[in-house]
């Protein structure tokens, strides 16, 4: 995903909704809501590596996973452009982008 307005990516989105995501919803609100998924989804593949490597590999495969892997689905998904929005998948609290990375 590329964000190619310079206000989103500087975060400047403000308190109004967006006329493609999310209507009644601002786009703060929305943005906190997937950010959240971002953080969650690595805590499920912590446990699986607890004790096995140090903290700072983690963090590095946490910031490579969530670019090659998370990022993608989650624009496949929620995204305006998305394969799968496209066709009319509605997530709602990411029972779909959780489960497809798995």
């Amino acid at each position: 995903m590329i964000i190619n307005k310079k206000r989103e990516a500087s975060l400047q989105v403000g308190l109004e909704s967006s006329s493609s995501y999310a209507t009644t919803v601002p786009h703060q609100a929305f943005m906190i809501f997937q950010g959240m998924f971002a953080c969650i989804t690595p805590a499920l593949i912590f446990g699986a590596f607890a004790k096995r490597m140090k903290f700072s590999t983690l963090l590095v495969f946490t910031i490579v996973w969530a670019t090659l892997v998370y990022d993608p689905i989650c624009h496949w998904v929620w995204g305006v452009g998305g394969w799968l929005s496209k066709l009319g998948c509605l997530d709602f609290a990411g029972g779909i982008v959780v489960p497809l990375q798995d």
